[in-house]
């Protein structure tokens, strides 16, 4: 599931969310209430935006405070990211209210 705006829920209801401001990605758990904020690799001020998570559990988000943007691969059964820079241009920031 995949929401705009750095939220989505996972097939166990755990949220996952991208606190843009302090460059963290954030899980929820929903039974224990329990909150759990990772540092993102590109930093504090790395913008995380946008999250989704792939069929496979994957957890994917974007850096936009970072040149070139990078993508994130979250894996939750190993609780490691990783930072996948791939979006060279400028261009390719993409930001709310904005389109590619």
């Amino acid at each position: 599931m995949c929401a705009r705006g750095g939220l989505a829920i996972a097939a166990d209801d755990t949220v996952y969310f991208t606190d843009f401001k302090s460059g963290h990605l954030g899980t929820l758990n929903t039974t224990t209430r329990a909150v759990k904020l990772c540092a993102s690799p590109g930093g504090g001020e790395s913008n995380p935006y946008g999250i989704t998570i792939t069929p496979d559990g994957m957890v994917w988000y974007s850096e936009s405070g970072v040149r070139p943007n990078t993508i994130v691969q979250f894996d939750p059964k190993t609780q490691s990211l990783r930072a996948l820079t791939f979006l060279p241009v400028e261009e390719s920031f993409v930001h709310q209210g904005q389109s590619a």
